[in-house]
């Protein structure tokens, strides 16, 4: 029996018979790849890997081995336990694990890597297939457990066998598997099967934690599984390699049947063919023979010859209207640079047209041809005569980059300025035209990626055009409005005066409530009304029709209209003019006065008019009525709660629960000042002394743990913890619920109570008796005291214990009450029924007049302002691209520029490699390595050339664009742009000056800015290992003992600018070296083998398994040990530089 502790402490188990292998440190290199590749160059060393024979976690670390004829391991775990009386114990519990015949198929993700890989057509003959799988316990999960010392058989294998000896069934009812029918001798033997399996994790990662650490879980990024297939392979051969079971029972699991045996799927005495479920499955073929080594031993270094990279142009006859040259002039023979060139100087005889140029009279034709449409547009235009057919273009030789330029013709010297040399060279006007023929060869795929890019670009254009329709509109109506008068202006802007935004964010319907101005002026029916013509006006006299026109504004603005208002007398005062004219007799009479004292009683009258209460004033106190001092407003709220409160229910389950309820409140309430001395305080506290009393008999006290029982504990009445606690509880101990039975006044020891057992704590804690309380009771009657006939001061806190339970205490409200004045009572009730100023005008406050003027109105309602303030709202542009839009004197449309970030160098190899890098045929080696040198000026003219024609296509398609963008940025690298700046904005520099090969900018020399070295390499190696990695690197020893990285100082690597791969088999690296650089002492050019995948090779002299001649054989102890025998170290071919450049004559 396993201890459950035990294998929770091993997630997986001790690996006894573990190898550990590590991939030389000595033959670490750094990978050169772009960052969004799985590696980045300077940070990526080889790993160091360590191998286990096997990994096993959970309860398959602690199964034991099937019993006979069995084909499941079980795994019988302890837990140990513990009694409430202090005892302790065990408890066992055998459980049957998942074997071989119990799985029916596999999760593909669990695989996360086949090799070679499927479909691969020149896969290598001297590797061994695998594959690997996320879950490094994978191989052993569902095998049966190994006898103590032995090892544990993977219950899958990987088979490999010539795709002409195979056979598919289609899957079984009821399976999910497609079964494979192969020949027994193209079976590996089962006996070997534990070398095929190994568990791997990195030392890289965690290095300090143990195996065993390192292959759970919790490492699950940095470890894996692997199965081996031994299969010796051949070369130009096709295979189907397929993961099957190693038993009998995992066989017809697969199959979908039950039942079987652990003996091996297949042996010596099997049918042949053997029937396979396949969990997996894939085809790959082996290319010719030879490795990456080998094919690498086979590369020659080699010099470009010159005429790599070139084509010799015949620029002598260039085409009417410009003239042929005669046979002795310069210029006629002319060398075009392609992007990629060879560095080697040309002869004397080449070097003459290796710098021709046109003469500077032929040149200046071109110019002129050039400019002729741009004078004759602007003669046209000086003389003041439009063209006969205005629509109809002049149309001239192309001028490459005029819109990006901004001009109609071509001005400056060609030796300077990067726009005359495009135009003008016959070298640079051929390759800008190759960018021509480029986009129009792949017209559909860059409009569909163009209309892509464009978003919501055409609505947003949709709406500007119908804000420009509306503008124009509105513009020949806000002419009309200009000449209007103030007051005729405010009233035609008023349907929008909620809209018209004044000085300080104000609106003008904002302004006219706040003004002296009325808002009804501002109103159509106002103006109909007081129109000078209208019905109105016409009744009016002369005088009043001409004032008409000047009724809401005069001269100085909009008028005043504000009318101030008094109170009528007697509304809010009476003055003494108004009181003397009374007739004192019929006052005196009313308010049974003698006349005398009218006149003044009235004045006292008036004088408390405004505060209200104005009956209390004229009438005499009698009339009102005394106040009665005996009037004790707290003792009538006390009488009419307590004969509330003192009512008793004939319902005795509800008498139970007021007791418990109002009990409290009646005794709070019977001792309070209010009930002192009255009849009704002697009933509340008669009432509280029966309450309490019943309580104390009808529930009892609580008894607390270990102290006296005033009375016996009812079993109904559990004790539960108080709060929100309720775990453990210690066994035993004075705790409830009590049983009957026991010694009267005192608690016995009850069973432990847990309100969740699965928490429960055998160690035990302190029960605490403060936190105990009856379930479903209000009241703790321990504290109470039973009074009976008690009197006097004892009878009084008696009844106080029982008052302070109440949850509402009555006494402090009704004393309050009682302090209330009947004369503040009588003084609120007259000011309630007759305020003061209730009949009062409010005064008239003072506003200003309307400070408006025609001129700001007018501005306001400006369509140029208005229609674009709404389309503004309508569309969100960037605050680059708003501020720029604002600033323009009428709505224009967004103008889009696609981007495209493709490396344009695949678009123009696909169009004709001998525009790229034309003569490598030259070279006498199939299998060469080389260095050429990049072309700025071709890289620049080209790009410069796709964006003019693009722009003429993204015009004819109907996409919104000014053509003056640029559209194309790279042409090497796939991860950085190429081009510095926008066309539009580059320097008046030289033509090259203006790119960067892989985004960084080249040192100038002079007048030549150096081109950087490229290493290109022609090979099979190429085609057949395309992730291949090619480098240059400073040698730090001898040219005859070269020494890449030495102890204290690292390996020197020049930085990548771009890699990439030419189909099929021509491979070109950038690095940031100028071809001298690279040509200097030092520098070795170096091919390795991609690191990204441990591989498994054949050993030098293949050793054959005794019973299977085609597949591979050992006598190593376990599966890590074979792995690591067999693991492929990558292979580096280096050649130094100075041996292919050739720069001096």
């Amino acid at each position: 029996m396993a201890d459950i502790d035990a294998v929770a402490k091993h997630v997986v188990a001790p690996l006894a018979a573990t190898v550990t292998g590590t991939k030389l440190v000595r033959d670490a290199w750094k990978l050169d790849l772009s960052p969004d590749e799985e590696y980045v160059e300077s940070e990526v060393a080889l790993e160091q890997l360590q191998f286990a024979a096997s990994a096993l976690g959970g309860l398959g670390a602690a199964a034991v081995p099937p019993a006979a004829g069995a084909i499941r391991s079980t795994s019988t775990i302890t837990v140990p336990l513990a009694d409430s009386a202090g005892g302790s114990e065990s408890a066992s519990l055998t459980v049957t694990l998942y074997g071989p015949g119990d799985v029916r198929a596999l999760d593909g993700a669990q695989v996360i890597r086949r090799y070679p890989a499927p479909g691969a057509t020149t896969a290598e003959e001297t590797v061994l297939a695998h594959i690997e799988f996320d879950r490094p316990e994978l191989p052993w999960a569902f095998s049966p457990a190994a006898a103590a010392g032995a090892l544990v058989r993977p219950w899958l294998a990987l088979v490999v066998v010539p795709r002409e000896l195979v056979e598919w069934e289609p899957i079984p009812p009821g399976a999910f598997l497609p079964v494979l029918q192969a020949p027994l001798d193209q079976l590996p033997d089962l006996a070997q099967s534990h070398l095929w399996a190994h568990a791997q994790a990195s030392r890289n990662v965690a290095a300090d934690k143990p195996l065993e650490v390192r292959l759970s879980p919790a490492h699950a990024p940095i470890n894996l599984s692997r199965i081996i297939s031994p299969r010796v392979l051949r070369d130009s051969t096709a295979y189907v390699a397929a993961l099957v079971p190693t038993t009998d029972a995992g066989v017809r699991g697969g199959l979908g049947l039950t039942g079987g045996t652990l003996d091996p799927a297949w042996g010596p005495g099997s049918d042949d063919p053997v029937r396979l479920p396949a969990f997996d499955r894939w085809e790959f073929t082996t290319g010719p023979d030879g490795d990456f080594k080998e094919l690498a031993l086979r590369l020659q270094g080699v010099v470009a010859p010159y005429q790599v990279g070139r084509r010799f142009i015949d620029a002598s006859i260039p085409g009417r209207p410009l003239r042929a040259l005669a046979t002795d002039e310069p210029g006629g023979k002319q060398v075009l640079r392609c992007a990629l060139f060879s560095p080697t100087p040309p002869s004397a005889e080449q070097a003459v047209a290796e710098t021709a140029t046109w003469p500077d009279a032929l040149t200046e034709d071109l110019r002129e041809e050039l400019d002729r449409p741009g004078v004759i547009e602007r003669a046209a235009a000086g003389d003041g005569q439009a063209p006969a057919i205005p629509d109809l273009p002049i149309v001239g030789p192309r001028i490459y980059a005029k819109l990006q330029r901004g001009v109609a013709s071509v001005a400056g010297d060609e030796d300077a300025d990067w726009f005359a040399e495009l135009n003008l060279r016959p070298a640079a006007r051929i390759v800008a035209g190759l960018g021509t023929r480029v986009v129009q060869k792949d017209q559909e795929p860059l409009m569909q990626s163009a209309w892509a890019q464009l978003g919501e670009v055409e609505a947003a254009n949709r709406a500007i055009a119908l804000a420009q329709l509306a503008e124009l509109l509105a513009s020949r109506l806000h002419a009309r409005v200009d000449a209007l008068a103030i007051d005729r202006l405010v009233q035609v802007a008023a349907p929008m005066s909620t809209r018209i935004t004044l000085a300080a964010g104000t609106t003008l319907s904002a302004a006219v409530d706040r003004s002296a101005t009325p808002a009804t002026v501002k109103l159509g029916a106002f103006r109909r009304v007081t129109r000078p013509g209208g019905p109105l006006v016409r009744r009016a006299d002369v005088a009043t029709q001409r004032r008409a026109g000047r009724l809401v504004a005069d001269a100085t603005g909009l008028r005043d209209f504000t009318r101030v208002y008094a109170n009528p007398e007697g509304v809010a005062a009476i003055s003494a003019e108004v009181l003397r004219t009374f007739d004192r007799t019929a006052v005196a009479k009313a308010l049974d006065l003698s006349p005398d004292a009218v006149l003044a009683q009235l004045e006292l009258a008036t004088s408390k008019l405004e505060l209200g209460g104005l009956a209390s004033h004229l009438t005499r106190p009698e009339r009102w009525g005394a106040i009665d001092t005996t009037f004790e407003p707290g003792r009538v709220f006390t009488e009419r709660w307590g004969d509330r409160l003192l009512r008793r229910s004939t319902i005795p389950a509800l008498e139970a629960v007021r007791a418990e309820r109002l009990g409290p409140v009646i005794a709070g309430l019977g001792l309070s000042k209010t009930a002192a001395g009255t009849h009704i305080g002697t009933r509340l506290q008669d009432a509280a002394v029966r309450i309490n009393d019943g309580l104390i008999d009808r529930l009892g006290p609580i008894l607390h743990p270990g102290g006296p029982g005033g009375g016996p504990v009812r079993p109904r009445d559990p004790v539960r913890p108080r709060g929100h606690g309720g775990g453990p509880v210690r066994p035993g101990g004075p705790v409830g619920p009590v049983h009957h039975g026991g010694l009267p006044g005192r608690v016995e020891p009850g069973r432990p109570v847990a309100r969740e057992p699965g928490r429960i704590d055998f160690d035990g804690i302190d029960v605490r008796p403060d936190r105990l309380l009856r379930q479903g009771v209000r009241i703790d009657v321990g504290v109470l005291t039973k009074i009976g006939q008690v009197q006097g001061r004892e009878r009084i806190e008696a009844i106080g214990k029982l008052g302070a339970h109440a949850d509402r205490k009555l006494a402090p409200v009704v004393e309050s009450i009682g302090g209330i004045q009947l004369v503040e009572v009588r003084e609120a009730m007259t000011e309630l029924v007759d305020p003061g100023g209730l009949l009062q005008i409010m005064p008239v406050p003072h506003r200003d007049r309307l400070s408006v003027t025609s001129a700001q109105l007018t501005a306001a309602l400006d369509p140029r302002v208005t229609v674009r303030q709404s389309l503004e709202g309508r569309i969100r542009l960037s605050d680059r691209l708003a501020e720029r839009w604002r600033l323009k004197p009428f709505i224009a449309p967004i103008m889009a520029a696609p981007r495209f970030d493709r490396p344009m160098y695949r678009a123009l190899d696909d169009y004709d490699r001998d525009w790229l890098v034309p003569g490598l045929g030259l070279l006498p080696d199939s299998d060469f390595v080389t260095v050429l040198s990049t072309n700025d000026e071709f890289m620049e003219a080209f790009l410069v050339g796709l964006s003019d024609e693009f722009g003429h296509e993204l015009l004819w398609r109907g996409y919104p664009t000014d053509r003056r963008g640029t559209y194309f940025h790279r042409f090497w690298s796939p991860q950085h742009d190429e081009v510095l700046a926008p066309i539009h904005a580059f320097p008046r520099t030289r033509l090259g000056r203006h790119v960067a090969v892989g985004g960084v900018a080249a040192p100038d020399d002079g007048d030549d800015r150096l081109g950087r070295a490229v290493i290109v390499v022609r090979s099979e190696l190429v085609r057949r290992f395309p992730d291949l990695v090619i480098q240059a690197i400073r040698n730090q020893g001898t040219p005859q003992e070269p020494v890449f990285e030495a102890p204290g100082s690292p390996q020197q690597t020049a930085s990548v600018l771009f890699a990439e791969h030419l189909e099929p088999d021509i491979a070109v690296v950038g690095v940031d070296l100028s071809v001298e650089e690279l040509d200097g002492p030092g520098w070795w050019i170096v091919i390795a083998e991609h690191p990204s995948a441990t591989r498994f090779e054949l050993p030098d002299g293949e050793e054959a398994a005794p019973n299977s001649p085609d597949h591979l054989g050992s006598t190593k102890p376990n599966g890590a040990a074979f792995a690591l025998d067999r693991l492929h170290h990558p292979t580096r071919v280096a050649f130094e530089a100075t041996d292919l450049i050739v720069t001096g004559a």
